[in-house]
């Protein structure tokens, strides 16, 4: 999931979007966001924050996962002293 996140960030950098993009409820915000910055430096902000949070996403499976097997290990390691 965060890898998709990255790869669409990374491709509204590279490719650029017209317009606000796909916005849902944020539409408002968007636009006003595309008035402001403009259209090329909308596109790098938009897919930015897409990459970021990807990245993000990913960090917090990995730090999860080890957590989740550090856990396992030191319940192992607490059985086999009884």
């Amino acid at each position: 999931m965060g890898i998709i996140f990255i790869a669409y960030g990374i491709a509204v950098m590279v490719i650029g979007i017209d317009g606000v993009g796909p916005c849902g409820a944020t539409c408002s915000l968007n636009e006003a966001l595309l008035r402001l910055l403009g259209q090329r430096n909308y596109g790098l902000a938009y897919g930015s924050s897409w990459a970021i949070s990807g990245l993000l996403f990913c960090l917090f499976i990995l730090l999860k996962t080890n957590k989740a097997k550090d856990g396992r290990r030191k319940r192992s390691s607490r059985d086999r002293r009884k």
